[in-house]
């Protein structure tokens, strides 16, 4: 019995030890290891005491016979009553101590995880500032949209576990406010990144969705100019002027109004729509594409002057339906 006893100690004083070390020692490994440790102590000690508690009853049990040892019996009865108390104490200060392991070993897997999403948001980031949005062509800027995706996939990636360790810190503060100093900076600085990043990106999608509505502008500007000569000069080898009749006249005219109608829905009309519109992009354009513009706009303005002229000869000409065009 006192040999079962004094090991048991042993184990206990043990274990209170390892308990007050693992408060120093780093590293998630580290402390993994202690814990698995002090658990297996743990048990053996659990053990060693349920099999010294047993062993003392049979004790007091034998000792309760007529004619036994009556000091031996109080004595037994004493060593269990202590042995009781003591597996009461040290079963309490486990668990409390147990919760201290599984506090630091969720605080440092927090911390290990938080130094690995924040150094792959800062890839993110710097892959973010070395882009460059500037593009000669669609196809350039297709491309570069493309990578934009990319990036993209990879923010979203890391922005799942930025959230989903934000909530596991939201847990570590509900559960253990000792945490806060840490944890709830460390969430404010996640949130901060991705949104920072976020913002970077779609600024970057937008100024080339941005050139693409230019690129398409000046497109639809030089399809407008080419159906409108190609309307004016069908129009001038199908029906001389001097042989139109009223309702010709009439029907050329409605023709002309149509086409003007659609040049007024182009996004590029004027170099008063190019500065309102894409003046965030003049300082990023290639001088080809600067020179593009020039030459839709000067046509455009060509072009409208002709189909205008077009348009005021035929009125002019205009009798029965004169009416119509004042």
């Amino acid at each position: 019995m006192n040999f079962r006893a004094k090991n048991a100690k042993k184990l206990f004083n043990f274990l209170q030890e390892d308990l007050r070390h693992f408060r120093s020692s780093p590293g998630d490994v580290r402390l993994r290891e202690i814990a698995s440790k002090n658990r297996s102590c743990y048990r053996r000690l659990r053990k060693e005491l349920e099999e010294l508690t047993d062993h003392g009853l049979r004790m007091l049990k034998s000792l309760q016979r007529p004619g036994a040892n009556v000091m031996q019996r109080l004595a037994v009865q004493l060593l269990c009553k202590q042995l009781d108390q003591a597996w009461t104490y040290f079963n309490r200060s486990w668990k409390m101590q147990d919760h201290v392991y599984v506090q630091y070993l969720e605080l440092n897997s927090f911390q290990t995880r938080f130094r690995e999403i924040t150094n792959s948001l800062n890839t993110v980031e710097i892959s973010l500032r070395e882009f460059s949005t500037s593009a000669t062509n669609i196809e350039e800027a297709n491309t570069l949209l493309d990578t934009l995706d990319t990036i993209n996939q990879s923010l979203g990636l890391e922005s799942t576990k930025a959230r989903d360790l934000i909530k596991l810190g939201q847990d570590l503060l509900d559960d253990h406010r000792f945490t806060v100093d840490c944890v709830q900076p460390k969430c404010t600085e996640l949130r901060r990144m991705v949104q920072k990043i976020d913002c970077m990106l779609q600024e970057r999608k937008r100024i080339l969705h941005k050139f693409l509505d230019l690129m398409d502008g000046i497109d639809a500007a030089n399809k407008w100019c080419n159906t409108a000569l190609n309307h004016l000069e069908r129009t001038v080898e199908s029906s001389p002027r001097s042989s139109l009749s009223d309702e010709d006249v009439f029907s050329q005219i409605r023709q002309i109004d149509y086409l003007l109608s659609k040049s007024r829905e182009l996004k590029l009309r004027s170099r008063r729509d190019f500065e309102e519109t894409f003046e965030e992009l003049k300082e990023m354009l290639a001088p080809q594409i600067i020179f593009a513009v020039d030459d839709a706009l000067d046509q455009l303005e060509a072009v409208t002057m002709q189909v205008m002229q077009a348009r005021e000869e035929l009125r002019s000409r205009a009798t029965r339906y004169k009416k119509f065009f004042t």
